[in-house]
């Protein structure tokens, strides 16, 4: 991961320092706060992961989440309502904010012959950076890895099959359930969106660009495990910039608030 100083800016789905205090005090659970609410957004995301899930298997397809949709929504998961060019409206971009640009979309199935959630358990050192400004939290992710079970407990459920998956964050005081499909930003572009001149560097053979360039951790847009086929930390950011409402707002921060995020206790910066 690279360092750099984190910028605070103003993003309509985040807050810096909101958090309220438990009303009573939490007890440990593996690394988690334990509140009131802790047991019920658990029960709730597994609940709703299981539902999906079977319905999905009822119909023979995986899930896609139309609430935040990669390829519907692009702008809006990327950069939320604002931040964003459109010079043929004559829109300038925001400086303050990132200009992410992933050319396609594409299921981890089509990304991994072999994916897998977790391989032989996580590791601090699985975590590598993408083209997000975003090593705080990874860095974050990166400490929370460390404990036994502990990720265990924030990805709730999941059905691999289904392309489903419930999170839980502590987010202003109390513990919610986030829930994201499988679609993930990738670098490179469909084969039929190349120049002809592109085409031909791959002898104009789609499945061998496709098997070279669209294929693997090094595809991905944002952050990926240096584990092969290994997809907790790309969908576990996905989750964390869902729950702020994009991409770019997770882009310059603290570590100590993604711990909060992830665990629950209150940090400090010393």
């Amino acid at each position: 991961m690279t360092s750099q100083s984190p910028v605070k800016r103003y993003h309509p789905h985040r807050q810096w320092h909101t958090k309220s205090k438990p009303t009573s005090r939490p007890q440990s659970n593996v690394g988690l706060i334990v509140t009131e609410d802790l047991e019920i957004a658990t029960t709730k995301c597994r609940d709703r992961v299981r539902a999906i899930a079977t319905e999905c298997k009822a119909k023979n397809r995986k899930y896609r989440d139309y609430d935040w949709d990669l390829l519907v929504d692009r702008e809006l998961c990327l950069q939320g309502c604002s931040g964003g060019a459109d010079i043929a409206q004559g829109i300038l971009a925001d400086p303050d904010v990132p200009q992410l640009n992933p050319p396609d979309v594409l299921r981890v199935s089509n990304i991994f012959d072999n994916p897998e959630f977790f391989k032989d358990g996580c590791s601090s050192s699985d975590i590598e950076q993408g083209a997000l400004g975003d090593c705080w939290f990874l860095s974050a992710l990166s400490t929370v890895a460390t404990v036994k079970g502990l990720l265990d407990r924030i990805c709730v459920e999941r059905d691999e099959d289904a392309g489903v998956y419930g999170f839980i964050f502590f987010r202003d005081g109390k513990w919610v359930e986030v829930i994201v499909d499988d679609m993930l930003f990738v670098r490179n572009p469909r084969f039929s969106d190349l120049e002809p001149n592109q085409k031909a560097l791959y002898h104009n053979n789609p499945d061998l660009y496709n098997a070279t360039s669209r294929k693997g951790s090094k595809s991905l847009y944002f952050a990926r495990s240096r584990t092969e086929g290994e997809t907790w930390v790309p969908l576990i950011e996905k989750a964390y910039a869902k729950l702020h409402g994009d991409y770019a707002s997770l882009d310059g921060g603290f570590a100590n608030e993604g711990i909060e995020d992830l665990t629950g206790y209150e940090t400090y910066l010393v």
